[in-house]
């Protein structure tokens, strides 16, 4: 992407879709019992709080603070578990999130493009 060209984060609609997909995307999470089990012990709004960040930065908004290893962050996780599976149930989660608010589909294959590109660094390999 040259500099002429609007972000991802611009693009799909800035900050009030983010914050809109995200708040609606974990509202799927914490209620799907197949991913309920690594939110348990959290706090569920902090959490909410650093995903929008990490969705604003993966989709080249602004970046404030440094953002956090990733790979350190989900160690816990995959010490419960956590797998390829559960990141497809997160994507599907997200595309459906997505659909839902009116995104773009081209947008919407884009961010999940984006998003699965931490995939391997989320799982540690």
């Amino acid at each position: 992407m040259n500099s002429s060209t609007p972000s991802l984060y611009d693009r799909i609609g800035g900050k009030f879709t983010i914050n809109a997909a995200i708040d609606r995307f974990y509202e799927k999470i914490f209620g799907d019992e197949r991913l309920k089990v690594f939110f348990k012990n959290i706090n569920l709004e902090r959490q909410i709080e650093k995903q929008k960040y990490f969705m604003s930065i993966a989709f080249g908004g602004p970046v404030y603070g440094k953002p956090r290893d990733m790979r350190a962050i989900h160690a816990p996780l995959l010490a419960m578990g956590l797998n390829d599976t559960h990141v497809d149930i997160f994507l599907e989660h997200f595309r459906a999130t997505l659909q839902e608010i009116g995104v773009r589909k081209d947008l919407i294959e884009e961010a999940l493009s984006v998003a699965n590109s931490y995939r391997d660094e989320v799982l540690n390999r």
